[in-house]
């Protein structure tokens, strides 16, 4: 939602982008990443429950503060943290099968932003 609201250049201090940022911020992982269960696919979902973070989960959640405008929150500071740390010497992810996300596609194109994000220079000034 974020990302498509940057693409149509709503304005970042419009109420529903600053209601998203607080509520992406408010569920973030004391480790720094964000996590999401299956149960959210549930028909009889009720609401978030936090779950351990994952590398997809956190590269979305950083895409939508980024396309905020919220590139020096010390929340996108922890989750790249997160993310570096958690990263394999081959600069994979990996994730335990129980924790997969079904949207493997996504996870990739989301990985491969926050990796280009870098490159272009679009993450300067988060402090890491």
């Amino acid at each position: 939602m974020l990302c498509a609201l940057n693409a149509a250049q709503i304005d970042h201090q419009d109420p529903a982008i600053r209601k998203a940022v607080a509520w992406l911020v408010s569920i973030q992982n004391e480790d720094g990443g964000w996590g999401e269960d299956a149960i959210s696919y549930r028909l009889d979902y009720k609401g978030f429950e936090g779950a351990p973070s994952t590398a997809s989960q956190t590269a979305w959640a950083l895409l939508g503060l980024m396309a905020a405008g919220e590139v020096g929150h010390p929340a996108v500071a922890r989750g790249v943290e997160y993310l570096i740390a958690t990263q394999t010497e081959k600069g994979l992810w990996m994730s335990s099968a129980s924790r997969q996300q079904a949207f493997l596609g996504c996870f990739i194109c989301a990985i491969m932003d926050i990796r280009s994000s870098f490159r272009s220079g679009r993450w300067r000034g988060i402090g890491i």
